[in-house]
């Protein structure tokens, strides 16, 4: 296949998979406000800036850096994969330690597990970073549409189920743990990549320069 045909190919099964994913979030998102209380989706959005935050310091740019990188040997990967553990470990300590203070300020006791939990979910993403990034590079984008559908439904019909079963903002957590568990274990079983932990300071310097530009 020709670049310009996977250039059209990809753009189709983004627009597709971007519009399934978005209804069946909608979908799951209507039943769930029928079934848990504004507060307990309001426990989840006081988190979500913090993951958010962790995330984007997590990446560094150096997704994209790799991306636009025209040749990537295997200690590019390492590099970026061992930094983006090392980072997400860091963040995931200082979230714990952090979460009864967030608790505390936002007057919520039940935020400090929630904190706590979501954080060490950031391990996920660090897992599945350098897959997500070869599958890119490759511009295999109907791979990543279909991994993004299945586990959207997966971890909808998760959250759905146990919020029947009365978990109520738990199920929120599940949700968002489950949709990133299996990206990463699809992401993993797709790219066939096996995770090294190795690191390149040149390589790593070599990344830095490539962001700024």
């Amino acid at each position: 296949m020709s670049l310009k045909e996977k250039a059209i190919t990809g753009v189709f099964w983004s627009f597709t998979g971007r519009i399934f994913t978005l209804t069946f979030e909608f979908v799951v998102g209507i039943i769930l406000t029928r079934m848990l209380s504004p507060g307990e989706f309001g426990l989840i959005g006081m988190v979500t800036i913090f993951l958010i935050l962790s995330e984007t310091l997590m990446n560094s740019g150096f997704s994209q850096a790799l991306i636009r990188m025209p040749v990537c040997a295997e200690k590019d990967f390492e590099t970026a994969f061992t930094f983006n553990i090392g980072i997400s470990i860091f963040l995931i300590i200082i979230l714990y330690i952090s979460a009864p203070y967030v608790a505390g300020f936002y007057q919520n006791t039940q935020l400090t597990s929630i904190v706590q939990v979501l954080g060490a979910g950031l391990i996920f993403n660090a897992f599945s970073f350098v897959q997500r990034t070869r599958l890119t590079r490759d511009l295999d984008f109907k791979s990543l549409n279909k991994i993004s559908v299945f586990s959207t439904i997966g971890s909808g019909s998760m959250a759905l189920f146990f919020a029947f079963q009365g978990y109520g903002v738990w199920s929120l957590v599940i949700k968002t743990l489950s949709r990133d568990f299996l990206q990463t274990l699809l992401l993993m079983l797709k790219s066939r990549w096996i995770p090294k932990i190795k690191f390149y300071k040149n390589l790593l310097q070599s990344s830095s320069d490539s962001v700024q530009k």
